[in-house]
């Protein structure tokens, strides 16, 4: 529900005054005289409610319109000296519309007293005003039918006219919701249970809130009865019985048990650790919950769904228009839907959904304000038509020129003719055949006609007609209001011969100058006379070409010739003298087999033979060196006959590779407890040649006895001398018998250790156990005798808060309690907005100071406690305002967090990058924290208030007064990951919100970003994420215009230049 800023005192918050009820008290008799009461006075001082709420109630002194709500542009109602006649509004703000203004007796026209901007938002609607009067002139009567604003009557409709239903409303006058004073892990467990809160409405049904929590049950000390007063889930725990014993029991209210869906249940009675007894849990017991508002009584208190305005899905007609309008057309009823409230608790009437209320006049035929009458005040019906022309006098009909015709048009709640649509008024002449400019006379000052061609040629007199020249062609070319002879195309002129069997130069002559034709061929050879043919001897060929400029032509080069080379052993002719490969060794490309070792020795054992190859060096063929052959080496133990003698393996102790089992504990404690034998392999020795058998591992050997369930030292007797298992645990408590579990005192836990050098074990110190002590004023018993404070006289510490405070965001405030009887203290935020990091000057003092830079407010509690440790609290609040521009930076990386750093950077109009390893003048950030973009310490220079390291933020930027010149760009840059324990690729969540003013300007925006490297980045490490926000403008001192970006690029790209 939104609820505007400012905190305010409502007149009937005053009806509580020294904690007596004045006026207004609702009082719940079945939860011992508990009332239920609207908030009193001191909630809008900073103190809490019973419910633990502070309520926030608008100005009822002042009509909001006239306050600067929404509605009326964002400023005050301004009232003329005197009335504009005939707007049907009242400009002198005197509550008279149009008095002193002449009218027609009997006309009427439309009217509204409220300020003009707010006729037909939410309620407000038209009314009607008649001329009353005799003779020709008469004066305007009253208003009737008109819906002003009023204040705001949390009904579900917009009552004040602002565009915000039910704004400042917490809550609909007589609905109820459950609610719980203690502890939140104690709500409605064991005999704890809900109460209920009622919304009381403000003076004259404005505004609403919700009064204090009543009847609920909050937790107690346990009373042995056989139910969870204490409301932690079990049943009289810290209460003696008799182990194996059973009861029946219940942990709701006594009186609830039997009623609706309660039952009891049953506990056992078992031992725990030391012996101590102690009743289990209740189990199979069903216990009160919220109302549900579902025909079932779930709270068991008698009554089935109370506290239930009506059943969840049942709905009914409603209507939200001024009265005299329901059913007058197009107005008509809604629906209303029962909804359930929160967790399913309660139940209230939905919004009016469907219905149609009064909307102002908008000249279309209908009723729209439901008044009876429909367009009243409209010049023309919208749709309506008439003919019209805007030429000059007698031209209509002449020529192409024709009347149009025109469309009433409705627009703002008037009516008008449209403008004169689809006629024809005079142009200027287009020499087409038509009469233009409608006069009479058809292209009158033309030289030709519009599609007009004939037969031209530009070159030399007696060319045309001979060899490749001919004629083109001209057309008549229309320009604005003139018409001339345009240029003549597809004319062919005398060129250059080309030799193409054409008179291209138009003289009668055909291909002049020309040696051969143009593309023509022949068969050539230059090698020796007889060699073509022999061998790999060829003729080539000649092709004509033409000459430079395509003038004349000559025979090419000889291409393709193959002529007589040397002789290169490859099987041919190749110096074409009928004979091949004269004077060669081998053939190149042959091979043969070969052997590089001693006689004897190939194919034996590892030895091979290898492969020559035949090659041609210098024009000679030749057998190349012998490869692939294997020849003997030293014996390697491996099985294989290396040396090629015919023996394998010979002096080896064993194989290169095998295993065999191995002990080396004493004879016969291989195998008891938990030696185990291990394993040996055998090794080859140094450069491959012999072999022995390597160490034994993997054996398990003898040790000392260590108490761990196992035959250590492998005598077969496990765990001698100890006297438990190390590690285990069991209860023990060493106070008087039967204390245990009565009061504050409890069981505690030893643990079993191992002795002097891991030889043998013993139970360790009790720990953990609370024993029995002198009783103290702590509303608890101390010497566990069952009764708590027996003996002594007891009061607690008492504390009031500071008022509420407002101030700058980034300010310090002074803050100061008062407490009474205390001898500690502690200050704490209780609830902040999101990423709202603040600080206390000291936490420990009633006397502090509290800094934040975030915007919103911040509810703090103060807490004081006594010497006998009894505590008391109260709470206030702190709200951080912005002024100007304010940017803010967090970030969640989950139990990454402490380990990630983003950097928030806003830039002016100036700036041609981003800030990512280099430095930049127009960018504020981490390294340019205060620059001045104007003079030295001017009031709009922007500033870097928070740099978090290694966090999640927050980070801010602000501008205490941005001009409206300004343009600002916001980026977020995911700077660091701390490097040694990236996080590359992980997404973390990140969220900014721009301020301006004292108003979040644009929803949050939020984006997941990635490291793309390891590490902060550098000149070649710039592959992290880089997020371009948005650009943000002011308009005026305290309204912006925000224009999302939201992309993300590479810091390489920002840093590049994507501002």
């Amino acid at each position: 529900m939104t609820r505007r800023s400012g905190r305010h005192t409502a007149p009937w918050l005053g009806l509580l005054v020294g904690g007596a009820l004045t006026a207004c008290a609702v009082t719940d008799e079945a939860n011992g005289g508990r009332r239920l009461v609207p908030p009193d006075d001191v909630a809008d001082a900073g103190e809490l409610t019973e419910a633990g709420l502070v309520f926030d109630v608008l100005p009822l002194d002042v009509p909001r319109v006239d306050a600067g709500a929404p509605g009326d542009g964002g400023g005050p109602r301004v009232c003329a000296p005197t009335e504009t006649c005939g707007n049907g509004f009242d400009d002198t703000c005197d509550g008279r519309v149009d008095e002193g203004c002449a009218c027609v007796p009997g006309t009427t026209q439309r009217c509204f007293g409220g300020p003009p901007a707010l006729a037909g938002v939410g309620v407000c609607a038209f009314g009607e005003q008649r001329c009353g009067g005799m003779g020709e002139f008469g004066t305007w009567g009253e208003c009737v039918g008109a819906v002003a604003p009023a204040g705001e009557a949390c009904d579900g409709a917009d009552n004040d006219c602002d565009g915000v239903a039910d704004d400042g409303c917490e809550c609909r006058a007589g609905e109820t919701r459950a609610c719980f004073g203690g502890d939140a892990a104690a709500r409605n467990i064991g005999a704890c249970r809900d109460g209920m809160q009622l919304c009381f409405p403000g003076p004259g049904g404005v505004g609403s809130a919700w009064g204090g929590c009543a009847g609920d049950t909050r937790p107690a000390a346990e009373a042995c009865d056989g139910v969870d007063n204490d409301c932690n889930g079990t049943v009289d725990d810290g209460c003696g019985c008799a182990a194996g014993a059973t009861r029946r029991c219940y942990g709701g209210p006594a009186a609830t048990e039997g009623v609706g869906t309660c039952r009891g249940g049953t506990q056992s009675c078992a031992a725990g650790d030391g012996g101590v007894t102690a009743w289990g849990a209740c189990e199979r017991q069903s216990l009160p919950a919220a109302e549900r508002c579902d025909g079932i009584d779930n709270d068991c208190n008698g009554t089935v769904d109370d506290g239930c305005l009506c059943r969840p899905g049942e709905t009914r007609g409603c209507y939200e228009g001024p009265m005299g309008t329901r059913g007058v057309a197009p107005c008509a009823d809604g629906t209303q839907t029962c909804a359930a409230g929160a967790g399913g608790v309660g139940s209230a009437w939905g919004p009016c959904a469907g219905q149609r209320v009064p909307a102002a006049e908008v000249c279309d035929d209908a009723d729209n304000n439901c008044n009876g009458a429909a367009d009243e005040g409209c010049a023309c019906r919208r749709g309506a038509t008439q003919g019209c022309y805007t030429g000059p006098a007698g031209t209509a009909g002449v020529g192409p020129c024709r009347a149009g015709t025109q469309t009433c048009t409705v627009a703002g709640g008037g009516a008008a003719w449209g403008p004169c649509g689809a006629q024809v008024v005079p142009a200027a002449e287009a020499c087409d055949d038509l009469d233009n400019d409608c006069n009479g006379v058809i292209d009158n000052g033309c030289a030709c006609r519009r599609g007009q061609t004939r037969s031209c040629y530009s070159g030399p007199a007696g060319t045309a007609g001979v060899g490749a020249c001919a004629a083109g062609s001209q057309a008549c070319v229309v320009t604005g209001t003139t018409a001339a002879w345009g240029a003549c195309g597809a004319e062919v002129l005398p060129r250059a011969e080309l030799c193409d069997r054409v008179d291209n130069n138009c003289d009668g002559r055909v291909d002049e100058g020309c040696e051969c034709a143009a593309g023509a061929t022949r068969g050539c050879y230059a090698g020796p006379a007889g060699t073509a043919g022999l061998g790999v001897c060829r003729a080539g060929t000649q092709t004509c070409a033409a000459g430079a400029g395509g003038v004349g032509t000559a025979w090419g080069a000889c291409a393709g010739a193959v002529l007589p080379g040397v002789e290169t052993c490859n099987s041919m002719d190749d110096n074409c003298d009928g004979r091949v490969d004269e004077g060669c060794q081998c053939t190149a490309g042959t091979t043969r087999s070969c052997y590089g070792g001693p006689a004897g020795t190939s194919g034996v054992g590892a030895c091979r033979a290898g492969t020559q190859s035949c090659a041609v060096t210098s024009g000679v063929a030749s057998w190349g060196l012998c490869t692939g052959d294997a020849t003997p080496t030293a014996e390697r133990c491996d099985g294989v006959d290396n040396d090629c003698n015919g023996v394998v393996d010979n002096g080896c102790a064993c194989t290169a590779g095998a295993t065999r089992s191995c002990y080396e504990g004493a004879a016969g404690t291989a195998g008891v407890g938990v030696c185990r034998a291990g394993m040996q392999t055998c090794a080859a020795g140094a450069g491959g040649v012999g072999s022995a058998w390597g160490a034994c591992t993997g054996q398990t050997l003898p040790g000392p006895e260590v108490c761990d369930g196992a035959d250590s030292n492998c005598n077969a007797t496990v765990d001698e001398g100890c006297a438990c298992a190390p590690g285990a645990t069991r209860g023990c408590y060493e106070g008087a018998a039967g204390t245990a579990g009565v009061g504050v005192c409890r069981a505690g836990t030893q643990g079993c250790v191992v002795g002097s050098g891991g030889v043998g074990s013993a139970w360790g110190t009790c720990t953990g156990q609370t024993l029995p002590s002198g009783e103290v004023c702590n509303a608890r018993d101390d010497n566990c005798n069952g009764a708590a404070d027996d003996g002594l006289s007891c009061s607690g510490p008492t504390v009031t808060c500071p008022a509420p405070r407002t101030a700058p965001a980034g300010s310090t405030v002074n803050l100061t309690a008062s407490p009474v009887g205390g001898v500690s203290y502690r200050w704490e935020v209780v609830s902040a907005p999101p990423g709202g990091a603040s600080t206390f000057g000291s936490a420990t003092t009633p006397s502090t100071t509290f800094t934040t830079v975030i915007v919103g407010t911040y509810t703090l509690r103060f807490t004081v406690t006594d010497a006998a440790g009894r505590t008391a609290s109260c709470m206030t609040t702190v709200t951080m305002q912005g002024h100007g521009l304010r940017v803010e930076l967090i970030w969640d990386a989950g139990d990454s967090a402490s380990r990630v750093d983003m950097d928030l950077q806003v830039h002016n109009r100036l700036a041609t990058a981003w800030a990512v390893t280099a430095g930049s003048a127009n960018v504020c950030y981490w390294n340019n924290r205060n620059p001045e973009w104007d003079a030295a310490g001017a009031v709009d220079n922007p500033a870097l208030d928070v740099d978090n390291l290694l966090g999640r933020g927050p980070e801010n930027v602000r501008v205490d007064t941005p001009p409206t010149s300004q343009v600002y760009s916001v980026g977020t840059y995911f700077w660091e990951d701390d490097r040694a324990r990236a996080l590359v690729g992980t997404p973390v969540g990140v969220t900014v919100r721009i301020y301006c003013g004292d108003t979040l300007a644009a929803p949050p925006f939020t984006r997941s970003l990635r490291a793309g490297a390891s590490g902060r980045p550098t000149s070649t490490n710039l592959a992290n994420d880089f997020w371009r926000v948005a650009r943000v403008q002011f308009t005026s001192a305290s309204t912006c215009t925000v224009t999302p970006v939201n992309d993300v690029i590479t810091g390489l790209a920002a840093q590049s230049g994507s501002p």
